[in-house]
């Protein structure tokens, strides 16, 4: 099986335009340098640095692409695989660590569960600034 460097989604082949197309982002690449397990070997390496591998990767990207911070928060609702996530890196993640993060996305996820994705990114930072300003979070 071969997945989306995008956005991880299962790659189906398009026999007219004789390319691997996600039926999820709907991007679509060279069956050629794509290898079974999307690894990164020397062959694809140069191909898969634009693209994003997970929700975390594109929002990274994105980030990049937007901004100039050196430190960041994302966090990230991947709806395909029903996946929470938050990462951050830089000065804020001597704040928010990963335990933070994990603690966090357990508290919000009956949010996304129930389909009201505003009111889970809404209670994810509003965490997000308590812990960074050394407020408890339950």
């Amino acid at each position: 099986m071969v997945y989306c460097p995008t956005c991880g989604a299962e790659l189906r082949f398009d026999i007219v335009s004789q390319t691997m197309v996600c039926g999820s982002c709907k991007n679509s690449f060279d069956p050629g340098v794509l290898s079974d397990d999307s690894s990164h070997d020397a062959k694809t390496e140069e191909y898969f640095d634009s693209y994003a591998f997970d929700e975390i990767d594109q929002a990274r990207l994105k980030r990049k692409e937007l901004f100039e911070f050196d430190s960041a928060c994302i966090f990230a609702i991947n709806m395909n695989v029903r996946k929470i996530t938050i990462q951050s890196y830089g000065k804020i993640n001597e704040s928010i660590t990963d335990s933070y993060a994990r603690s966090i996305t357990d508290n919000v996820k009956n949010y996304a569960t129930a389909g009201n994705y505003f009111n889970c990114a809404s209670a994810a930072f509003s965490q997000m600034l308590d812990v960074c300003e050394n407020r408890s979070i339950s």
